[in-house]
Order: C-alpha cells, then structure tokens, then sequence
C-alpha cells in the first residue's frame, strides 16, 4: 500500500520495478516463464537451422565435429526424426511459430497486466487520499492528486510493460549468444571483439 508520505516525493519510480515484481509476482514470473520459453524455441529453430544448411550445401557425407550439432542429431535420432531436408525444415518453421505465439501471448498478457497495474495505482491512491486529514489534503497543490491519478498511474504501467520488453530482448541476446558460441566460440568472440572496437 502507497505509504501518505511517497506522495510528497517527486521521484516515486525509483524502486517501482522491484515494488511491481513483489506486488504481482506470479503475473510477472508467467510472462517471464513464457518469454524464456518462446527464446528456448527460437534458440532450438537456430541450432536446426544449421543442420538445414548442412543439409541444402550437401555436406552430409562428412561429419561435423561440432559436439553442439552432433546433439541435436542424436536428439532428434532418438525422437524418430530423419536428418532430412524436410524434417529439418519443419522443426525450424514450428520453432519460429511457436516462439512467435508465446512472445505474442506474454506481452498481450503483460499489457493486460499493465492496465490492471494503473487501475490498481488509481484505487490505492483514492483510498490513500480518502484516509488522510482533511489538513494534509487542503496543503497539497490542487494539481498534485489529478497528476498521480492519469500521468503517474499511466507511467507505473507503460514502465511494467518496457520492463517485460527489456527481459525479452535481454533473453533473446542470451539464446543468440549462446547459440552462437555453441556453434563456434572462435567466431562467437571474435564477433563480440569486432562489435566493441
């Protein structure tokens, strides 16, 4: 609950993410577990991808000796899966397709969450405001509660909503990163090198 005197403080969104999370926790692990899961997928479509351009150069008489890629082979022996073309090719479209409806479906669920966010602000902030002296009520500028209301319950949503943005972006830079050093670490770093000078 907004404490009477956060509302004298005009920086009230320094600790907002940590108070979001700790406010709406499951909502918000739900959204992160779907945003890991539709990176996993992602990740997934890229590592087949590479068995699809091994596939399509024609380099299927020698063997990789990319332990990463030797894996996924194995894995998807042991599911039944041809190493063919077509196989292949459709385990990267799915992956795609399913990354595409998890991450659709976290962030419509993450605004959802984010409107729930502003009504709740509103409502805790009448009630903060109905509690207080009469006093305390008349001191505040007039404009102070009508700013709180629409702009700062407005900001507390958008910012839950660029949060949940930022860990999806966070987590796709991981799977790409990892997918890349799993493939080869040699190129992997020298691409990082090159991108910071």
């Amino acid at each position: 609950m907004i404490e009477r005197t956060q509302l004298k403080h005009s920086t009230p969104f320094a600790g907002l993410p940590l108070y979001l999370f700790k406010r709406y926790k499951l909502q918000t692990v739900l959204v992160f577990l779907s945003m890991f899961v539709s990176s996993l997928s992602e990740g997934l479509g890229i590592m087949t991808l590479v068995l699809a351009l091994q596939l399509i150069v024609g380099d299927t008489e020698q063997k990789t000796d990319n332990e990463s890629v030797l894996y996924l082979e194995g894995l998807l022996d042991y599911f039944g899966i041809a190493i063919e073309l077509g196989p292949i090719l459709m385990i990267v479209v799915t992956a795609i397709l399913c990354k595409s409806a998890l991450h659709m479906l976290a962030m419509s669920y993450a605004e959802y969450i984010g409107s729930k966010i502003e009504a709740d602000f509103r409502l805790e902030l009448i009630r903060v405001v109905m509690q207080a002296k009469w006093s305390y009520f008349v001191s505040q500028p007039t404009g102070r509660f009508t700013n709180a209301l629409n702009v700062e319950a407005s900001a507390g949503a958008r910012l839950y909503s660029l949060m949940c943005r930022a860990v999806a972006t966070i987590l796709n830079l991981a799977v790409y990163f990892t997918a890349a050093f799993l493939l080869s670490w040699e190129l992997a770093t020298a691409a990082v090198v090159s991108s910071i000078l």
